[in-house]
């Protein structure tokens, strides 16, 4: 009788370090408004960035507010800026101080 045997490894899975990220107004985004990116991360986040999930959209880092504990981004909408209707993807990405990096998103809309 022969017997095989095998050390199967499961993968594990890392807690996401991201608890918490909201982005206001998530709809009826248009030129002229202030959108408000906040994310609550753990503490061993060192750095959070945020952009939105099209061509040209530049990679932003987010700001620590110590006494909040949550990192946040605030932004106009220039008024000169075209906006085609439709819903985007927002992202986050938390890099931790060993340089993992976990992600998060949210749906936005201009309607």
């Amino acid at each position: 009788m022969i017997i095989f045997t095998s050390c199967v490894s499961v993968p594990t899975v890392k807690e996401n370090k991201i608890i918490e990220f909201s982005i206001k107004p998530d709809k009826g985004i248009k030129p002229g408004i202030y959108v408000t990116v906040t994310v609550k991360t753990t503490d061993d986040v060192e750095n959070v960035y945020g952009w939105i999930d099209v061509f040209g959209s530049p990679k932003v880092t987010l700001k620590y507010h110590k006494e909040k504990k949550i990192w946040f981004y605030i932004f106009p909408i220039p008024l000169n800026a075209s906006i085609p209707q439709g819903e985007y993807i927002a992202k986050i990405e938390a890099v931790t101080k060993s340089g993992d990096k976990f992600y998060a998103e949210k749906k936005v809309s201009t309607y």
